[in-house]
């Protein structure tokens, strides 16, 4: 618990741990500060679970724990007969309606999905992208890289890991600016860096994101 002179309220959150960090004003009196995390006891819980699920998938696909992390949200993987779609995502769920229950079905359904989805929402930012950098590029394609993310060609033809849409939008837009920089400078100098920097401040972080995560090679 930390003391903070100019707070006005008792605020819960919790660390990359998912250890509680307790936030309160000077006056509040310890028995106030307790009670109020025990009435917080449930959002607690459920703020835990959602981070060891995030740890868990690492944060793309399980199918032992049936989760899925989509655009950086965590989704518990079900079963539905009667939707007209093949996949949904809904309250927390991604519905998935394969033609029968078999793993290996839904593993088909549920990727293809993924990747049409992937493949959409790239396409769209790079284009996005591209018309904000003033730059012009060749083709786009989509593979499943066990290694990288992105690439630029030396014609200005750009290759995505369609496993990009497992993460947030901010880690795919830099992604997508770093391969678009790459048509200015073909190379990682500090005038590449610079155009990176330029249309996406938080690129340390992002690239730091990347360099934790793993994606295994899925059929």
């Amino acid at each position: 618990m930390k003391r903070v002179a100019r707070a006005r309220a008792i605020r819960i959150s919790l660390n990359h741990e998912g250890q509680v960090v307790v936030s309160a004003p000077r006056f509040a009196l310890k028995i106030m500060i307790d009670a109020f995390v025990r009435q917080n006891q449930a959002w607690i819980e459920r703020q835990q679970q959602r981070l060891k699920l995030r740890q868990t998938a690492n944060p793309s696909l399980n199918w032992e724990e049936r989760v899925v992390s989509y655009l950086g949200s965590l989704y518990k993987i079900e079963f539905s007969l009667d939707s007209n779609e093949k996949v949904r995502l809904e309250a927390g769920k991604c519905l998935v309606k394969p033609i029968t229950l078999d793993k290996e079905d839904v593993k088909k359904t549920l990727l293809s999905w993924l990747k049409i989805q992937a493949e959409k929402y790239i396409l769209e930012r790079t284009i996005f992208w591209a018309e904000k950098m003033e730059v012009k590029y060749g083709g786009v394609r989509f593979g499943q890289q066990s290694s990288r993310w992105g690439s630029c060609s030396g014609d200005n033809n750009l290759r995505f890991n369609w496993r990009l849409i497992h993460f947030p939008t901010e880690v795919i837009d830099y992604v997508v600016i770093h391969e678009l920089s790459h048509t200015i400078h073909h190379d990682h100098s500090d005038r590449f860096w610079g155009v990176v920097a330029t249309y996406c401040p938080t690129w340390k972080q992002e690239r730091h994101f990347l360099k934790r995560q793993t994606i295994g090679i899925e059929n």
